[in-house]
């Protein structure tokens, strides 16, 4: 079966010689990161061990951000939670394309 040129434009568009590696990069840190987040909540219990000194400069404190850096963009409103979800949605599908069009 024949693709049409469109179809192998678009496919060229979406994905690149870099794009498997991209998600593997990808699966890899959420799966890091959650497993991260889960070990310090459920395991470590940071939130009951309050500050934890590491070195003289550097503290593990547990605070629950409910926006992006510095609490901007509040999340305790369903409407910014919607506007960051699109947000992120933009961006990710821009680095992807910007991925997929870097091995070109």
């Amino acid at each position: 079966m024949s693709t049409s040129v469109g179809e192998r434009g678009l496919t060229r568009w979406l994905w690149g010689p870099y794009s498997r590696t991209a998600l593997y990069v990808a699966l890899a840190t959420f799966m890091i990161d959650q497993a991260h987040k889960w070990w310090m909540l459920l395991v470590y219990r940071i939130e009951e061990k309050g500050r934890v000194t590491i070195t003289p400069f550097f503290d593990l404190v547990f605070v629950k951000n409910t926006g992006i850096s510095y609490s901007l963009l509040d999340q305790s409103s369903y409407s910014w939670q919607v506007v960051l979800a699109l947000f992120s949605v933009v961006v990710a599908l821009a680095l992807w394309i910007w991925l997929a069009a870097a091995g070109t």
